[in-house]
């Protein structure tokens, strides 16, 4: 019988190796809900309602555009950088 890969253990693996996987704005789109999404998407995520916060403060729902550039600064920078990014745009209050 087959074992069963799931997402998450691969990127538990990758870390393991030091590498961190990218992140995909599309695989992201196709999440469940009331799933929560690991950390790296959730940061993603965040980033892009920063993103979309700093140009629209009355935003009913988040730009592909911003959700895809989150996605490109996070793969680019890594966990730690897009969290001081979120930071950067949105405060420290935006962490919480």
């Amino acid at each position: 019988m087959r074992r069963h890969v799931s997402t998450t253990s691969q990127k538990l693996e990758a870390l393991k190796r030091g590498i961190e996987l990218p992140v995909d704005p599309y695989a992201m789109a196709h999440g469940e809900v009331g799933q929560t999404p690991p950390t790296d998407e959730r940061a993603v995520l965040t980033l892009a309602r920063e993103y979309q916060r700093s140009e629209d403060p009355e935003y009913v729902s988040i730009s592909w555009a911003n959700q895809v550039r989150a996605a490109d600064y996070f793969n680019a920078n890594g966990l730690v950088e897009t969290l001081n990014e979120i930071v950067r745009v949105g405060g420290p209050e935006a962490l919480s």
